[in-house]
């Protein structure tokens, strides 16, 4: 492993914390945050059906930022219904914070954005090698 690749599990292992998180990302994202001091306080999460279970946007609430969530299968009146694809994914809010969740077609969706937030999330498989 490389220092880039050292230096990345020692920021996660020091800063990690999940309020709903899943792996950490509440605490990584917080750290981030309190570096970058973004002026734009919205995050925009897709593909969690649920504002708080594995939510990596949902405790930036506490701090006044404006959240949207979109997902095909809403199970919470707070989250909009919405299949997020290449061709709708630049209709989103401008936002800080994008996190990308869609288990399958994430890069595409990813590659076709637009936006320039300063923090971005994209979940992995971590069950498929790399080179898959």
């Amino acid at each position: 492993m490389g220092k880039l690749g050292t230096y990345m599990l020692t920021f996660a292992a020091k800063y990690h914390r999940n309020d709903f998180s899943q792996f950490g990302e509440n605490g990584i994202i917080d750290e981030c945050i309190r570096r970058i001091n973004p002026e734009l306080h919205t995050a925009v999460e897709f593909g969690a059906p649920d504002v708080y279970y594995c939510s990596n946007i949902y405790h930036l609430q506490e701090r006044g930022w404006n959240l949207f969530y979109y997902d095909p299968n809403p199970q919470h009146p707070a989250v909009n219904r919405a299949t997020i694809t290449p061709d709708n994914v630049n209709d989103l809010p401008k936002c800080s914070v994008l996190s990308i969740d869609i288990d399958g077609n994430d890069y595409n969706v990813w590659q076709a954005y637009t936006g320039k937030p300063d923090i971005v999330i994209i979940e992995i498989n971590s069950s498929l090698h790399p080179e898959s």
